[in-house]
């Protein structure tokens, strides 16, 4: 019998957190409704066990896929390739779900027909700490994505709080690169070219856990991974070669190429202008013949506080020679001015979003 939502639980050696991840699901009031897909990528821990064993508890809601290690993608991948459920849901399994905010996205899903539906989420550190990240839409109104394509919200929309019909990955055979992370940035992006209507929720549905030693978005693996997200950004440039976009996702992705690859082009051109230069150079080429109008748009750039700045145009013109070390400089003074600006401000006005 097909279920209202699919939930794809990629997993990889976390037997310390992938039952607290599982019992927020199931223990939700609508678990009979929901497929829930974990794909083990050949964890070398309890992770599958554990699996199997939500799975002999909860026969007609759990499939577990065993396979070899391939990364974040492929378990994306994998767990699309079986998905059954109406709409999908990605729930890394060292995170976990608002088991009322899950009951209340079920709510949604059952009595509306949209392409996506974006909920509230959590951002919890391990030192305690916890920001709730609400998105500034109006609640269980149907809008058209034209209508919100400018906004701050899809802008900063990110994993945790995107519910997708699953028909409109399947037609356009949505396929996630393999072998690296930091693919989720693929998930936010390419789908959402056939996304046409949305649905916001009020609650908080998914807990995203940050500051854990060793995961991805740990600042000393992250900074090391640069390389991966380059080829992240290359793969969502190709994803939209070739399709005839309206004017509203035109808009969306042109932004949402600026914003990824304005963090590249910085990383390397002002933090570490010595790195894997080749694989930049590589990336600007590709850059510029898929998406021309975004590739401009990253000429001029604006820094904190509206300072405008141009050494990626300058980099562009002077052939690719690394810019003057005097520039770099200039530019990270700029930064420390621009960062203790925004801690004052913020100090001065505590209830403005972070």
């Amino acid at each position: 019998m097909k279920k209202t939502l699919s939930i794809v639980v990629p997993t990889y050696n976390m037997e310390k957190y992938l039952a607290r991840a599982l019992d927020s699901i199931c223990l939700s009031s609508h678990i009979d409704d929901i497929e829930v897909i974990i794909v083990n990528d050949g964890s070398k821990d309890k992770s599958s066990e554990i699996a199997h064993g939500f799975q002999d508890k909860y026969v007609n809601s759990i499939i577990v896929i065993d396979k070899t290690n391939g990364n974040y993608g492929s378990c994306i991948n994998a767990g699309l390739k079986v998905a059954t459920g109406r709409y999908i849901k990605i729930l890394d399994s060292d995170d976990y779900l608002e088991t009322n905010g899950l009951d209340s996205l079920m709510s949604t899903l059952t009595s509306n027909d949209v392409d996506l539906v974006i909920s509230n989420y959590t951002k919890e550190y391990t030192g305690g700490k916890t920001i709730n990240y609400e998105y500034d839409l109006p609640h269980n109104v149907i809008v058209h994505f034209a209508n919100i394509c400018k906004t701050k919200a899809t802008y900063d929309l990110l994993l945790p709080a995107i519910t997708y019909r699953t028909q409109i990955l399947k037609d356009i055979d949505y396929h996630q690169t393999e072998g690296i992370s930091y693919t989720d940035t693929e998930w936010c992006f390419t789908p959402m070219t056939q996304v046409n209507t949305v649905i916001a929720i009020k609650d908080v549905v998914y807990r995203y856990q940050l500051g854990r030693e060793g995961q991805t978005m740990d600042p000393t693996v992250y900074s090391k991974s640069i390389p991966q997200r380059i080829q992240c950004f290359i793969a969502m440039l190709r994803s939209i070669e070739g399709m005839s976009l309206p004017q509203d996702k035109l808009e969306f992705t042109s932004t949402q190429l600026v914003k990824h690859a304005r963090y590249l082009y910085n990383y390397y051109l002002i933090e570490n202008p010595e790195e894997n230069r080749s694989l930049l150079i590589e990336m600007d080429g590709i850059f510029k013949s898929s998406n021309p109008d975004a590739y401009v748009r990253c000429n001029a750039l604006q820094y904190r506080l509206h300072i405008p700045y141009h050494h990626i145009k300058d980099w562009r013109e002077n052939n690719r020679a690394h810019i003057p070390s005097l520039f770099i400089f200039a530019n990270k003074i700029l930064n420390f001015i621009g960062s203790a600006r925004i801690k004052l401000f913020l100090k001065n006005n505590p209830n403005e979003e972070r």
